[in-house]
């Protein structure tokens, strides 16, 4: 599974996973983490056949957990 933060600081997480997904077809699950909602940087991962986009304010930690088994199912 690919858990990649997508705003982080002078690195474009979003072109890691473009990079993961297109250029080196690893296609393994992915949830995509911002500090704020985006709706443009959204679509973009969506783009990119993710699993799940999660707003790190608003989601606890037993929640990802959740998510994260019911993708690995």
């Amino acid at each position: 599974m690919i858990l990649i933060d997508v705003s982080i600081e002078n690195v474009k997480g979003i072109e890691i996973l473009k990079e993961i997904r297109e250029k080196r077809k690893i296609n393994l699950p992915a949830i995509v983490f911002s500090i704020f909602r985006d709706e443009e940087l959204e679509k973009k991962a969506k783009k990119l056949k993710i699993n799940d986009f999660v707003i790190g304010a608003e989601i606890l930690p037993d929640e990802l957990v959740k998510r994260i088994k019911k993708i690995l199912k």
